[in-house]
């Protein structure tokens, strides 16, 4: 009997004692419960969004500028600055929304890069990001237009007349105007459109005839001067001009770039009355 006491004393304390085994150990077991929904190897690894910058570490892209024209078939220089310490090359790409287009893998994290920009590139509004080859740091530039080399007549107007001067004869077929008449045309040249350009001034309703100035400078301005279409009867003595004049007293003047394996236009309608 008195064995069966102490056996029953015995239970007693080594639950009791168990009992506060669990309790110290409860809190310990649970902290170090593995993370839901987290691999361990990935656990306690900090994690860096692209395009959020280190602390003290960042890059800023300083050209293209917000709104600066870059044209196509043409090289760029894209610039940029580095904040703190960072991986020594990067990896820039052209962006527009959710497209983006490779522009070089990996190259020297120096500040500059020269970009020859692909005539394929459709026109439209851009942005540049560079990201370092470890993927830590990365910036996106400002909006930029991307446009093509183009010409564009600026003067003169669809509204524009103008009037062709007397002319007569002489024996032969030499022309000479009374009162010679001058037209200046300008136009604007963005990118690279070479350095001279052809102009022809032509009848809307007889394209085949043609007034055309040739090796003109593509400096933005030129004057031809105005005859009319036509020529010389070749009469002994006479001295009448056979006039050439579109119908409906429409000319077409039309610029051309001269060179290059692309070629840049614009024209523009004008009316062109006798005198």
């Amino acid at each position: 009997m008195k064995n069966i006491k102490y056996s029953m004393a015995y239970i007693v304390i080594m639950s009791f004692v168990l009992s506060l085994s669990l309790a110290f150990s409860a809190e310990p077991l649970r902290s170090i419960r593995p993370q839901q929904g987290v691999a361990p190897s990935q656990q306690q690894t900090p994690q860096i969004t692209p395009g959020i910058k280190k602390l003290g570490v960042n890059i800023v892209i300083t050209s293209p500028a917000e709104d600066e024209p870059v044209q196509t078939g043409a090289t760029y220089n894209i610039k940029w600055t580095k904040l703190g310490q960072m991986s020594s090359t990067v990896n820039i790409e052209l962006i527009q929304g959710n497209l983006k287009f490779g522009i070089v893998g990996s190259t020297p994290n120096d500040g500059v890069y020269e970009w020859p920009v692909s005539n394929s590139l459709t026109p439209g509004q851009y942005q540049i990001r560079i990201t370092t080859s470890d993927k830590t740091v990365q910036s996106v530039s400002s909006v930029f237009k991307l446009d093509k080399p183009s010409l564009k007549i600026t003067s003169p107007r669809t509204t524009d007349v103008w009037t062709f001067p007397d002319v007569y004869c002489m024996v032969g077929t030499v022309v000479t105007a009374y009162t010679p008449k001058y037209y200046t045309i300008i136009w604007d040249s963005f990118g690279n459109t070479g350095s001279s350009v052809s102009i022809n001034l032509y009848m809307a309703s007889y394209p085949s005839e043609k007034k055309s100035y040739l090796a003109v400078p593509n400096n933005g301005t030129y004057t031809i001067p105005l005859l009319p279409f036509g020529s010389c009867k070749t009469l002994p003595g006479y001295t009448g001009f056979l006039r050439k004049l579109d119908p409906n007293n429409e000319y077409i003047i039309a610029i051309e770039t001269s060179g290059g394996p692309t070629k840049y236009k614009d024209e523009v309608k004008i009316k062109i009355v006798d005198n």
